[in-house]
């Protein structure tokens, strides 16, 4: 292989790492702007170059062609806590695939042309086959980050409910007892410090914010429990309060419960490596020499 084709290929390598890392700190860039009030000229002017990109994104077959796909990671990356555009990841990924593979070829073509030690091309693709199995297993991540944060989620949204039905007989206002709840919220303090700071602007939009926010199922139910009191104050909130405690408490169960089955699991699976190990040194060669016995017999 002559060496301009080689440059090629390396030429290829890095204008793919440079198009991934690119969208990446882009991504990051807007993620960590600061958020500003947009008029609605400039609201439409951002939805059509969002549709464009998206455009152009599925004509170089980097985005899927179902939107349902595309809409379920993005509901996926939120419930996540991550504010990362799904169209952005779903095209840095397939960037990273194609990179991975790429490097993969150009370290064997390297070995081939003596260009690296055979120990080298190992490494390269050891470390290849890893970020290759990770970014094959990255629903599968997201998955288990979803269900970590929203353990987390319940686990202060119990302590919170309790704490509020200490005070049921007390004549502090909603906000009052919001603002004390704070410091037991030990996950979610920054949303709950915002639900306290945006109280006064209006308390059914600081509740809907919430509630968008941590996007789960258990919060949306602690919304509407404490947009009730809000509303009513009514005693008989306080008991549906104490059932949504309650329900918290058994879906916490529930969670450690699968992360014990889940860890039981992986040891079984780790227990069965000595196993195989065994059957590879000592049983293996038996079985391998009784069949040349049998088949000399014959």
């Amino acid at each position: 292989m002559n060496e301009g084709y080689w440059h090629m290929w390396e030429a290829v390598v890095l204008v793919i790492l440079f198009l991934a890392i690119y969208i990446a700190v882009s991504s990051l860039l807007l993620y960590l702007w600061p958020n500003r009030r947009i008029d609605p000229l400039r609201r439409i002017r951002l939805m059509l170059a969002q549709e464009r990109k998206l455009r152009w994104y599925r004509r170089l077959r980097l985005l899927p062609k179902q939107s349902s796909q595309l809409e379920e990671l993005r509901s996926l990356l939120t419930a996540c806590g991550l504010q990362v555009d799904a169209a952005d990841y779903a095209v840095v990924r397939r960037l990273l695939s194609a990179a991975v593979i790429l490097v993969a070829a150009a370290a064997y073509l390297a070995w081939e042309q003596r260009w690296l030690a055979g120990s080298v091309l190992y490494i390269v693709w050891i470390i290849g086959g890893a970020a290759a199995a990770l970014l094959a297993c990255d629903q599968m991540i997201l998955r288990g980050m979803r269900e970590r944060r929203r353990a987390r989620i319940v686990q202060d949204l119990q302590a919170i409910s309790l704490q509020l039905l200490y005070y049921r007989q007390s004549s502090l206002n909603i906000h009052s007892q919001l603002q004390r709840c704070v410091p037991l919220a030990v996950h979610i303090r920054k949303e709950m410090q915002l639900l306290v700071n945006e109280w006064y602007e209006g308390s059914g939009e600081a509740i809907a914010k919430f509630r968008r926010r941590l996007t789960v199922e258990e919060a949306d139910d602690f919304a509407e429990t404490l947009n009730a009191l809000r509303l009513h104050g009514s005693e008989r909130y306080y008991d549906l309060l104490e059932e949504r405690a309650r329900s918290y408490k058994e879906k916490l169960a529930l969670i450690r419960e699968g992360r014990r089955e889940a860890a039981s699991y992986v040891l079984f699976l780790i227990a069965g490596i000595p196993i195989l190990y065994t059957f590879l040194i000592f049983i293996y060669p038996w079985v391998a020499e009784s069949r040349y016995l049998f088949s000399t017999l014959y």
